[in-house]
């Protein structure tokens, strides 16, 4: 799996890693993750703009092949974010389908694991969800790009 703060390049990628690799990418609507990500520690609209879109939008940005950003990201950077899905054998939105097909694929017994939290209570304003669903649109798009893929699981 790669992770982390990467200069995404699918070319790279692939003269680097042996022939059989199995690459994969986790995506997720950015609502979503801002969801599962609340801890309460902080009011749900502070917790907002300290923590989002910047950590989609970076994920955004290394698809497209930038490092790291700290900015917007742009319509072309964008469009290579998306066309670089294909260098993936696999994309999902949880990784717990990603481990269970991988335990499944070297015949293992799946170890326990506990339970997904609980939704938790996220009253937001509007303006605060309108904020980081319009910085994220680039984003909504890889996700919607990914799901009409026929590697998504």
């Amino acid at each position: 799996m790669v992770y982390g703060n990467f200069r995404f390049d699918a070319a790279r990628m692939h003269r680097a890693l042996p022939p059989r690799i199995f690459a994969f990418t986790v995506v997720a609507d950015a609502w979503s993750v801002a969801r599962r990500s609340y801890d309460a520690s902080a009011p749900p609209d502070a917790f907002l703009e300290a923590a989002f879109p910047r950590g989609v939008q970076d994920q955004a940005l290394r698809l497209a092949g930038v490092l790291k950003g700290d900015r917007a990201i742009t319509r072309s950077e964008c469009d290579r974010a998306v066309d670089n899905l294909d260098a993936f054998e696999l994309i999902t939105e949880s990784v717990g389908a990603v481990a269970t097909l991988l335990y499944g694929l070297y015949d293992l017994a799946a170890p326990t694991v506990a339970p997904p939290p609980a939704d938790r209570a996220f009253p937001t304003s509007p303006a605060a969800k309108a904020r980081v669903l319009d910085a994220s649109w680039c984003h909504a798009r890889i996700v919607a790009a990914a799901r009409k893929l026929p590697i998504f699981f």
